[in-house]
């Protein structure tokens, strides 16, 4: 498993120019590690939180961690459990004006609009919602952290080829033709991501909520 240090040490070896900070490098390895994440639903990054209802409200703010994906929710005080809907369109096709009148009792439906979790019907009471979810990795600072989440194997190929891509991209600006080096770690890249991609839907992780958490819309 890679560490920050052992990253940087391979994409300077790489880029071999000097003119680059140490500390920029390792803003890139965590932007390379954010987009990575953004890209794929990565299995490691599975996370549950407690976010508590507000009253005469349809929205309560998501965990300060979450990404995106939301897959499950479950109510001790339900028996039946919230539907996650996948989109906000979907939730105002069933509630077309929930900020305006709020329709009380057990929750039905759930989805996330940017920071916000959106539920109908309205509890009457602070309710407690348990939610599952993907949550944003947490940025790599000292030079022996390691992005665990990320197979080891695709270290070099996801993370030291999207930062050279972008080194390369400044040292070949303004250069005549292709620019073969920001050229080749863009491709690269592109393969591994799609491996890595590939490999979790195949039954490391999915798209949607396991077998019997929540119906998914």
């Amino acid at each position: 498993m890679a560490t920050l240090e052992q990253l940087r040490t391979w994409i300077e070896s790489t880029v071999d120019d000097d003119s680059f900070e140490a500390d920029y490098i390792d803003a890139l390895i965590n932007e390379a590690i954010e987009e990575i994440a953004a890209q794929v639903l990565l299995p490691d990054l599975e996370s549950s939180d407690v976010v508590t209802t507000v009253v005469d409200s349809a929205v309560a703010d998501l965990p300060a961690d979450y990404s995106r994906g939301l897959y499950g929710v479950s109510i001790a005080e339900q028996t039946r459990q919230p539907v996650v809907l996948s989109s906000m369109k979907l939730m105002q096709e069933r509630y077309p004006d929930i900020e305006a009148e709020n329709v009380t009792g057990d929750i039905k439906y759930v989805c996330t609009r940017g920071t916000e979790l959106v539920y109908q019907p309205v509890p009457v009471e602070a309710t407690d919602v348990t939610i599952r979810y993907y949550m944003n990795p947490t940025p790599l600072a000292s030079d022996g952290d390691s992005p665990s989440y990320i197979p080891a194997r695709m270290h070099r190929p996801l993370i030291v080829s999207y930062v050279c891509a972008i080194l390369f991209d400044d040292i070949e600006d303004g250069m005549e033709g292709v620019k073969a080096n920001t050229q080749r770690h863009e491709q690269r890249y592109e393969v591994a991501l799609a491996k890595l991609a590939g490999s979790i839907k195949t039954g490391q992780s999915r798209p949607g909520p396991p077998q019997g958490v929540n119906q998914w819309v």
